[in-house]
């Protein structure tokens, strides 16, 4: 099943490769902390994922708490995939150690997977012009108006939303909340950086006080590029 926070298809071809040390030190500055003597030596980060299924060799695991169960209970899922790191809260952080991921502990997950994302596909968002479109009703309209006015214009466009993810002609249909998977709904595509997008929409429904932070962050990193 293809990731919905940006599928392998998304990923970008020439990713960037960031070592351990470079992780703990990007993860305490975000308050997480680290992993300890688990911490390897000569292993590569080089992508991140909230799908166990769709983890790719190199990816840290985001591990956090849904509806009616936690991401951690599919640790070994993700470490068998080639994860080598995992980023989640105090509960699960005794499935991710048992798993045998190097095991990075913070209280709230969501908080930090923006900024951490962004770091680790190399900050792509400052690269773009980047609009983000939030509201109750027309969203999604105002988003591919927008798209079809910049393709008009000869710019080469990308458009992230609850009906797809789009580079270019390169899709992704797999329905997604964005506002409520925001973290990983942004950075991932928008490292694509081997295709030549000049504009990108985002689309994004706040449904409580949780997802208007979330919302707010996620704009927030793509409009500024802020850590």
């Amino acid at each position: 099943m293809p990731d919905p926070s940006g599928p392998p298809s998304l990923r970008p071809r020439r990713p960037v490769a960031h070592s351990f040390a470079e992780l703990s030190a990007k993860l305490a500055a975000l308050g997480a902390a680290g992993p300890g003597s688990a911490q390897p030596s000569d292993e590569l980060i080089t992508g991140v994922s909230l799908d166990s299924r769709a983890v790719l060799p190199g990816d840290v695991y985001a591990a956090v708490p849904g509806a009616h169960t936690h991401g951690a209970r599919f640790a070994t899922v993700a470490r068998d995939g080639g994860a080598v790191a995992c980023v989640t809260d105090e509960t699960g952080g005794d499935a991710a150690r048992a798993a045998g991921l190097a095991t990075y502990v913070v209280d709230d997950p969501r908080r930090v997977l923006g900024p951490l994302a962004a770091w680790i596909y190399g900050e792509p968002a400052r690269a773009l012009t980047t609009i983000g479109v939030t509201g109750t009703n027309g969203k999604t309209t105002t988003a591919y108006l927008l798209e079809a006015g910049w393709r008009a214009a000869g710019r080469a466009t990308g458009l992230i939303g609850t009906i797809e993810t789009r580079m270019l002609d390169l899709q992704n249909t797999v329905p997604v909340n964005t506002a409520g998977n925001p973290a990983l709904s942004v950075p991932v595509p928008l490292a694509r950086a081997d295709f030549p997008v000049t504009g990108l929409q985002l689309i994004g429904r706040p449904k409580g006080e949780a997802d208007l932070l979330n919302a707010g962050r996620l704009i927030e990193a793509a409009l500024n590029g802020k850590r």
